[in-house]
């Protein structure tokens, strides 16, 4: 049986895409084409495969999909990465002094750099995409005008094509195996034409793309090592933000620059992809050892299953990837969105854009537990240390010592509302009765709109003391009828207690504030 196993799944990822597939091809009339010679010979091949294992590109060195980078259950269909021509990373710089016109920066130019507004003086943030997703996509747009903003920064947008198969390029697989494994027609068959084409209408593939990120990393490091030693660009200065497959693709860029003796400053991922890096090695994911400061954001990281990556599970990371990540509603399901389409996956940019226009202090503060349940049954409320509870976003750098100076993982979570602005309040309540203490579960109560929360004022905005007997009181008139059930069957007021309190509606300065009854 167990000699059978690998068959057995094998055999559920053909049967599972088969239905799908659109191709259509007459074996007896095929030619397999010719596979060009990139001067590689470490090429696996065989009567019904014809597989490349590695290939190389120049001074990008070489990339080979064996060892670390195939696993049976994580990463069944693999293949070398596409070249960097076909892939065709551009670096387009925005700064305060040209927020909408970018200049695109060329390796090795002198010249793109010289005479853009580029400044070795300012911090230099790069945002990079994820699959689908071009780079002119409007969370890159929107994450660029709040940074600018926030910051006066070098900000770069490295956008690339994830994978094309329209220019006869070699993606590894040649002939009968594109045959097999008729996955390659998917998403072409499962989405428009329009959300999956990149760099002239090519059809993207998954599979492709994770590979394909190999490169990006490559070219990104490369530019940044150039940098470094041409204008002395300050890499602890660096900061790479990536959303899906983009947060792998820092990820890579982190490690050559530590492996060349130039460590990174910052990575954040957000949402980094969760298929194909889900229970892999560190060398093919985002990792806190990528730079000398990794935060995550985990949106979207259900768990998926062999077969049907990207249709029963989430679309990002369920594993902590960095010093510190933080857990958004549990880090699987957001406020808002259905359980189809890419909703959860993409709250996480725009999430992180909301943190850049948020000035209050103690907005997005998250919390440390060991799990969600935990953390909704408010057991971990009052674990922050001293200098208080760290802030998911741009200012997690301000607890970096905490987080990189002690065992890791820091799994934090926080709750969020269901639209922009997303930061809420959260908010627990001891129920105590007789000798008894009973905790409720943590809720977050969402701040009214600025111009619905300005006609509240006078009864709202006083003293935390206030606060805390404005929803005293409306607590209490609700608990009334508890009074005696508490005593009589303390499990069953207790679910009663949660409901009720769902409905308050409190509104205090305090991120998170403790009461007793």
């Amino acid at each position: 049986m167990k000699c059978r196993l690998p068959l057995l799944l094998l055999s559920t990822l053909l049967l599972t895409f088969a239905p799908l597939s659109t191709l259509s091809i007459d074996l007896d009339k095929y030619v397999e084409p010719d596979i060009p010679d990139y001067g590689d010979e470490d090429i696996d091949e065989d009567e019904r495969f014809l597989v490349k294992t590695s290939v190389c590109y120049g001074d990008l060195g070489c990339f080979s999909i064996k060892g670390k980078y195939f696993n049976l259950l994580h990463r069944p269909v693999v293949v070398v990465p596409q070249s960097p021509e076909v892939i065709g990373t551009k670096f387009l710089l925005f700064t305060r002094r040209n927020p909408a016109s970018p200049a695109e920066l060329h390796y090795k130019n002198a010249k793109s750099v010289l005479r853009s507004r580029f400044s070795n003086r300012r911090p230099t943030k790069l945002v990079i995409h994820g699959f689908l997703g071009k780079g002119v996509m409007g969370w890159m747009n929107r994450i660029r005008q709040a940074m600018l903003k926030r910051v006066d920064c070098n900000l770069i947008q490295v956008r690339f094509a994830a994978v094309s198969l329209t220019r006869g390029e070699d993606n590894g697989f040649q002939g009968k195996y594109v045959m097999v494994f008729n996955q390659w027609k998917l998403y072409s068959a499962a989405l428009p034409a329009s959300q999956v084409g990149w760099a002239g209408g090519s059809v993207t593939l998954y599979n492709q793309a994770t590979s394909n990120t190999r490169v990006v990393g490559a070219v990104v490091a490369r530019m940044l090592r150039w940098l470094h030693s041409r204008f002395g660009v300050d890499l602890d200065n660096v900061h790479v933000i990536g959303f899906s497959l983009g947060g792998h693709i820092a990820g890579y860029v982190g490690r050559r620059l530590r492996e060349r003796g130039t460590p990174l400053g910052r990575i954040t991922g957000l949402d980094p992809a969760g298929p194909y890096f889900e229970g892999t090695d560190p060398v093919v994911r985002l990792d806190p050892t990528d730079a000398k400061f990794v935060d995550a954001i985990h949106t979207d990281g259900a768990l998926w299953r062999v077969g049907l990556p990207l249709l029963n599970g989430g679309f990002g990371i369920q594993s902590p990837v960095g010093h510190v990540d933080f857990f958004v509603n549990g880090g699987r399901h957001q406020p808002g969105c259905s359980s189809l389409g890419a909703c959860d996956h993409s709250r996480a940019p725009q999430l992180y854009i909301d943190t850049l226009k948020t000035a209050k202090s103690k907005a997005f503060s998250a919390f440390p537990c060991d799990n969600y349940d935990k953390f909704m049954a408010g057991d971990c409320g009052s674990h922050c240390p001293s200098g208080g509870c760290p802030v998911m976003g741009l200012d997690a750098e301000k607890y970096k010592a905490r987080f990189t100076g002690s065992r890791l993982p820091h799994r934090y979570y926080l709750l969020t509302g269901p639209c922009t602005p997303y930061s809420v309040v959260h908010y627990h309540r001891r129920l105590k009765q007789a000798k008894q203490e009973a905790a409720a579960e943590i809720e977050a109560f969402k701040l009214e709109r600025e111009r619905e929360f300005k006609a509240h004022e006078a009864r709202i905005l006083g003293s935390r003391t206030d606060s805390e007997k404005l929803v005293q009181e409306e607590t209490r008139q609700r608990l009334s009828e508890l009074s005696g059930s508490v005593r009589q069957n303390k499990e069953q007021a207790i679910r009663r207690l949660l409901t009720l309190l769902f409905d308050v509606q409190p509104r205090l300065h305090e991120n998170f504030s403790r009461g007793k009854m």
